[in-house]
This record gives structure tokens, sequence and C-alpha cells, in this order.
């Protein structure tokens, strides 16, 4: 996948909706409103999984001022052999969530999205039952033992955008809210970092190992503004 794939796609996400030296001392982490640190897969002859486990703020709005942040774990389910019907998903953190998936038309897959107390552990299983007939999928993590830390990217964009961040930030506090997402494309990581306002993002993709590679500035949908 392309970089500026790579950076439409987090844009996409954006309109739907610790640290050390000097990032410690602008108490970045604090500012993240979404944190996507990790992602999953699991195939089987049947059915092919993604599952995000994130922090979010409810609701999610790209107006840069933070909220109350939830727990979700989204799975997005698609379908092999020509199955049709209900498909009903479970798996267990703290305790046993399950759901029947929506079809969306969109995504071209089934999807549902939990609130839980605790996200998952690695390694674990997602079951899928259909016509009474259920299957245990084994989630695999992407994201790569070479890969930084999502703490790691943040300090690297904010230092990269120092004087942008710097200049919103009162008191050592950012005036804002950041996004943080692994993106993994087949064998690689990447990093997206969104330093949000109530007017624009200025969204930074990083490496595996880091390196900035891009960044963009965009318009934040008029909320109420």
């Amino acid at each position: 996948m392309k970089i500026k794939k790579i950076i439409a796609i987090c844009i996409a996400v954006l309109s739907i909706s610790c640290l050390f030296g000097c990032a410690e001392k602008n108490n970045l982490d604090e500012n993240v409103s979404r944190l996507r640190k990790d992602a999953y897969r699991g195939e089987t002859e049947n059915y092919l999984i993604n599952v995000y486990p994130e922090l979010c703020e409810s609701p999610m709005i790209a107006d840069g001022v933070m909220s109350p942040a939830k727990k979700n774990v989204i799975i997005k389910l698609k379908v092999k052999n020509g199955k049709t019907g209900d498909f009903k998903v479970s798996f267990t953190t703290d305790r046993e969530y399950s759901d029947t998936l929506s079809f969306s038309a969109v995504s071209d897959c089934f999807v549902s999205t939990f609130t839980v107390q605790k996200l998952p552990d690695k390694p674990f299983i997602v079951t899928i039952t259909h016509e009474n007939q259920s299957e245990n999928v084994n989630m695999e993590s992407l994201l790569l033992p070479s890969s930084v830390t999502y703490e790691k990217a943040l300090y690297n964009a904010y230092l990269y955008k120092k004087d942008y961040v710097d200049g919103l930030s009162y008191k050592g506090v950012f005036n804002g809210e950041i996004y943080i997402r692994l993106i993994a494309d087949g064998n690689e990581n990447f990093w997206y970092v969104g330093f949000m306002t109530s007017d624009q993002t200025v969204c930074v993709l990083l490496s595996s190992s880091g390196e900035v590679l891009e960044e963009k500035t965009i318009k934040n949908p008029p909320y109420n503004r």
C-alpha cells in the first residue's frame, strides 16, 4: 500500500467520526483521545476476521476537545464459501461478549463494535457461530516485534512538529487532542499520529522504525463551531 493511500485511510477515519524529555513536559499522553496500538487478524477456511481494540473518546468527534474515553473492540468479518444468513461473534476478556454482526456495505463485511471493561490480551480467540455451528478463530497480533512502540511514535511525531505543538500548548498542556493508530499493511507497520485542534488536524505518518514519512494538514468537519 502506498504512503498516500495510507494517509487517505487515516483521513477517512477522522471524517467518520510515559513519554520522555520534551514529550513528558507537554503531557501529550494525557491528550490521546483515540489510541489503537495493536490490531489482530485470523483466518480459516470459512472466515477472515480483523479485530481492532482501541481506547476512544465517546462520542468520537474531531473537534480538538477531550471527552471521556471508552475501551472498544471492533470486529470485522469477511465470509467465504458463499455462506449467508446471521453470524454471531463472541470473545472473552473480563467476561464473555457476544453479538450478531451487521453487514456494512461501505466496508463490504460484517461489523460489530463492543464496549468492554478490558481489552483483549494476546493471544485470544474469536468464536463465530452460524446456523448453530461454531468455529474458533485464533487471532494473531499484527504489531511486528521490530516496530517501535506507540509512545515512541508519538514522541518522534512531537519532535517533528515541536514548534507547532508547543505553540498550541499552555503551561505544558497541549490545547487539543491526539489520535494514534497502528496501520498494518502486509508485512509492514506504520504509525499514524494526528495532532487535532478545533479547526484542523496535522497528520504525521511514521515507519515501523519511527521515521517520519509524510505529513499532511486537513480541515476538520464543522462540529457546531
